[in-house]
């Protein structure tokens, strides 16, 4: 009688549902990608044109300079999309995008033989928590599913020597070099297979064919020349690479505002570990593929998630050979399904993202804590040329294509002599005096970080503030054709900031929720209120910015320390100290160890006194 196939148990079995279900939730995110607008722009362009585009059309103060866009098959997709749903259209594609590559995963580590349900937990959740702080809605996701199937299909030819695995993954480089400038990757990976596989041909054949295919991408020549520049563009000391946080270590000073890197550091540990133990078992190949990858991701914080496409395969492969069943008690088993169904609750509720301290929360559309949503919108009043931000570059271009933009986050585009004026400018002063007379914008949408620059255009004659939102400040320049709509938006915020009666509307402090309910409750944040009264705060503007806090806390599970302080100043500076006292007497209690809190709360006090 022959002996059963070896499957997976039952508890493997609810144990990869379980990991898919967070795959999913982990997916299904509001969009954060600052980026998202210029690429669906992009796609738009590409399909109305039956071409991709030779020079810049976005842009006023750039129109007309070469444009090499390497990422236009990724872009026509979610233009489509797009076009299809909206951001509900957008979040679908990001799901399917990440449960493919995560398909490809398992099914490439089911074939190397990993059975445990415990590794398989453990190594896809810490994977998936290493992924998910590059899981925005970018040309990486492609990038991504490529490595994962070229990977899977190397492992398949040296398993079985078959060439027709080998060869497979020339077509899936062109798919590459159409959806990604990080299509590089795929020829420095078969470069790789080449050089371990001794005396063996068909491999060089394989990397000769996909060097080749390189040069098929639209802009031929110029297209691979642009990404080899990459390098030197993202290289410290570069103003690009110095501005974008994505392409800072994990391990800098920058990146300790991302707390979720933590489990990209305990992946990389984990990783070196087994490497380390199980060198035998590990091929020369994947051996120098995950070498790469994590040499890469702790130079640059963009690569972490293809480190744990790389890493996840070898690493439970060799885990799996050195654990053995040691871990297969049903008592362990089950810890690691409670735990993969906590990070589910956990990502549903918010608590994961509350922990990573992100701009955005589990479910669909444009988070109001990244994009200029309520500015956007007022720009419609207005006329003349726009200064922005390159951050809120894609967001414009995507829902204002009638107004083109000063800039955007297309390094393709621009040059050094063009981007270090403008981070002069963002300083205020004498930089942004140099860009005006150089410009002349009648219209500016400046990023509530840049107070330097919001500071000087409240000072500065000649322009006024017209709105604000979550994230930016709206000036306008006081031309004729411009006084009317000034006019109209001064009255509306002077509206927002009128006096009340003493006393109304006031709020207390709630119960505090029991440790239970603080674990498992909602998460949520009214961004779009609490950033607004923040900003009105900045301004000065204290009924106003307490109206807008006092909704957010309103609309509050569980407020935030940052949201009650706010509401603390903002009470306190109306003379309603009562109220004030009662919220920092909140916030005292919620963060004892805040010293500025405790300060806060002696001088209400004593006022009182």
């Amino acid at each position: 009688m022959r002996a059963p196939k070896s499957s997976i148990p039952i508890s493997g079995f609810a144990v990869g549902l379980a990991l898919l279900t967070l795959t999913i939730v982990l997916a299904w995110r509001m969009e954060a990608s600052r980026d998202l607008g210029f690429h669906i722009a992009a796609g738009r362009w590409i399909l109305e044109h039956g071409g991709w585009p030779q020079v810049d059309s976005f842009t006023w103060t750039l129109a007309g300079r070469p444009y090499v866009d390497m990422n236009g098959l990724f872009q026509v997709v979610l233009a489509l999309a797009y076009g299809a749903a909206g951001m509900l259209g957008v979040g679908l594609l990001r799901v399917a995008l990440t449960v493919a590559t995560f398909g490809l995963l398992w099914h490439s580590i089911r074939g190397r033989g990993v059975e445990s349900p415990v590794l398989l937990g453990i190594g896809f959740a810490i994977a998936l928590l290493t992924w998910e702080v590059r899981l925005f809605t970018r040309p990486e996701l492609i990038s991504g599913l490529c490595l994962a199937g070229q990977l899977h299909l190397l492992r398949r030819h040296a398993d079985t020597g078959d060439r027709r695995f080998l060869f497979a993954t020339v077509p899936l480089q062109l798919v590459w070099v159409y959806s990604h400038s990080l299509s590089l990757f795929g020829v420095a990976v078969l470069g790789l297979y080449a050089l371990t596989r001794g005396r063996d041909v068909a491999p060089w054949i394989a990397l000769a064919a996909a060097a080749a295919v390189m040069f098929l991408n639209p802009y031929g020549i110029r297209g691979v020349e642009w990404q080899l520049s990459l390098g030197a563009r993202i290289a410290a000391g570069n103003p690009f690479a110095d501005t974008q946080l994505e392409l800072v270590s994990p391990f800098s000073a920058d990146a300790a505002r991302f707390p979720a890197l933590v489990f990209f550091r305990l992946m990389l540990v984990v990783t070196a570990v087994v490497l380390v133990a199980g060198a035998r078992r590990i091929s020369r190949f994947e051996g120098a593929v995950v070498a790469l990858f994590g040499t890469l991701a702790a130079v640059h914080m963009r690569i972490v998630a293809m480190f744990a496409i790389a890493a996840l395969p070898v690493v439970l492969e060799a885990a799996s050979a050195i654990v053995g069943r040691a871990l297969e008690k049903k008592a362990v088993s089950a810890a690691a399904l409670l735990g993969i169904v906590f990070m589910i609750q956990q990502t549903i509720s918010g608590g994961v993202y509350a922990f990573d301290r992100y701009p955005f929360r589990f479910g669909s559309g444009e988070s109001p804590a990244v994009f200029p949503i309520g500015t956007a919108a007022t720009l419609a009043q207005f006329k003349g040329p726009l200064f922005n931000a390159v951050e809120h570059g894609g967001y414009l271009e995507l829902h204002r294509p009638d107004l083109k933009t000063f800039i955007d986050g297309r390094l393709e585009v621009m040059d050094e002599d063009f981007f270090l004026p403008y981070l002069r400018a963002l300083e205020g002063g004498d930089g942004w005096d140099a860009l005006e007379n150089r410009w002349h914008p009648a219209v500016a949408l400046v990023p509530a970080n840049d107070r330097d620059l919001v500071t000087h255009l409240l000072d500065e004659p000649g322009w006024t503030l017209v709105d604000v939102d979550t994230v930016a400040f709206l000036f306008a320049r006081d031309t004729p054709d411009q006084l009317k709509a000034i006019e109209a938006n001064q009255e509306r915020l002077a509206r927002l900031n009128a006096p009340a009666t003493p006393g109304a509307d006031a709020i207390a402090p709630p119960p505090r929720p029991s440790r239970l309910a603080a674990l498992f409750g909602s998460n949520d944040v009214p961004f779009e209120s609490f950033g607004r009264g923040a900003n009105f705060l900045q301004l000065g503007m204290f009924e106003a910015a307490r109206r807008d806090l006092r909704q957010a806390l309103l609309a509050s599970a569980r407020a935030e320390p940052a949201l009650i302080k706010a509401y603390v100043i903002a009470t306190a500076q109306l003379g309603r100290l009562d109220e004030s006292r009662a919220w920092c007497r909140r916030l005292v209690d919620l963060s004892p160890q805040d010293e500025e809190a405790r300060t806060l709360l002696a001088s209400l006090q004593s006022h009182g006194s």
